[in-house]
Formats: C-alpha cells, sequence, structure tokens
C-alpha cells in the first residue's frame, strides 16, 4: 500500500531522505563546496549528526568529544602537501607579516619625528 513506509531492512526511506537533506543544507548553508577527495568525511560528519539528532545538546557535546580522543588530521594530512611545502609557505607568510610590521613601525617613528620638529 503507498501509506505504508517503505524499509530496506531496518532502515526506513524517510530517514535516508532526511539524512541526504542535512548533507544539502550544509553544502548550501554552510560549506559552499565539497571537494570529491573530502566528501566521506563530509557524509561521515552529517550521518554522525543524524544519528545523534535524538539527543540533548550536552550528550551531543560528550559523544563529539568522546570521539575526538586520540584523533588528530595534519594539514599535510588534509590537504595532501608536504610537511615542507606547509612549513614553507608558513615561513614565508610570517616573513611578509614581520616585513609590515616592521615598515609600519619605520613609518610611525619617521612621522613622530617630523611632527617633533
Amino acid at each position: 500500500m503507498a501509506s505504508e513506509p517503505k524499509l530496506l531492512g531496518a532502515a526506513h526511506v524517510n530517514g535516508m531522505e532526511s539524512l541526504w537533506a542535512g548533507l544539502k543544507r550544509g553544502y548550501q548553508g554552510t560549506y559552499h563546496s565539497i571537494s570529491p577527495q573530502h566528501l566521506p568525511r563530509y557524509v561521515t560528519e552529517f550521518t554522525g549528526r543524524h544519528n545523534d539528532r535524538c539527543a540533548d545538546t550536552v550528550e551531543q557535546m560528550r559523544r563529539m568529544a568522546r570521539g575526538l580522543l586520540g584523533k588528530s588530521l595534519t594539514y599535510p594530512e588534509l590537504t595532501g602537501k608536504t610537511a615542507s611545502a606547509s612549513w614553507d609557505l608558513a615561513l614565508h607568510t610570517g616573513a611578509a607579516a614581520a616585513s609590515r610590521a616592521n615598515s609600519k613601525v619605520r613609518s610611525e617613528r619617521a612621522w613622530r619625528v617630523a611632527k617633533s620638529r
């Protein structure tokens, strides 16, 4: 009958539609683009959110914190770049920021000297 829910084992079609609707809302509202390389990570995140939707906020946070214990994701693992490439970028970015800061200090000093004359 059309009024009976469609079942596939213990999974309901409505539950799957709800999961994909949440993933779509996250894509359109928060992330705006999802690369194929990281798609499994996004799906896992939204699957976890979907599975915890009945728990209260405090319990959701506890579960998330327990799931994070002992796990880390480094920038090179995330981006697929070598550690040296990201380190070089950090050094270059840091050097540029230091150069801008020094330039600003020098110009402020010159302004103060010119003002005092």
